[in-house]
């Protein structure tokens, strides 16, 4: 999903709600692979591939909507910061610069916890899958000491 779509979705009327709707699918996923691996599991191969290829894909879900949602959110930050600092005039002094930034962080606080979710749900997706990468790597190196059920690489020697 592209910055632009992203920027059209929030616009809307109920945008941010709209927004978790459409990845609902994939926050759902996220939290159904971390019960597996909560409740620990012991995964075969063919279930740590399927863990790894569909949590690659709310990774690529999640990364470039946290993105842009950050970048909204610091657009919105610096706007609100002019129309703050504006509103001082003539008699801007020090402390109504940190009063302008604080009422333009609170304008843009909505979106931050909105691209935080996001944020958070990439990072743990990606966390499922560097751990199912770790264990399906253990596990073919075990088969093949073994020599038993091997599915991995073979050298050529």
């Amino acid at each position: 999903m592209t910055s632009a779509k992203i920027k059209e979705i929030l616009q809307e009327k109920n945008g941010k709600v709209k927004l978790y709707a459409l990845c609902k699918k994939h926050f759902d996923l996220v939290d159904q692979w971390e019960e597996r691996l909560t409740a620990g599991d012991l995964l075969n191969e063919y279930e740590l591939a399927q863990c790894m290829e569909r949590l690659t894909g709310c990774m690529m879900k999640f990364g470039p909507i946290s993105g842009a949602l950050e970048s909204q959110k610091e657009f919105i930050l610096q706007n609100q910061l002019v129309v703050e600092q504006a509103k001082f005039e003539d008699k801007f002094r020090t402390q109504d610069n940190d009063i302008a930034k604080a009422r333009a962080r609170k304008t843009a606080e909505e979106l931050g916890d909105i691209a935080t979710d996001f944020r958070h749900y990439f990072y743990a997706s990606q966390s499922a899958v560097v751990m199912a990468q770790s264990r399906l790597k253990r596990l073919s190196v075990e088969k093949s000491a073994k020599g038993v059920d091997f599915t991995g690489e073979v050298p050529n020697v």
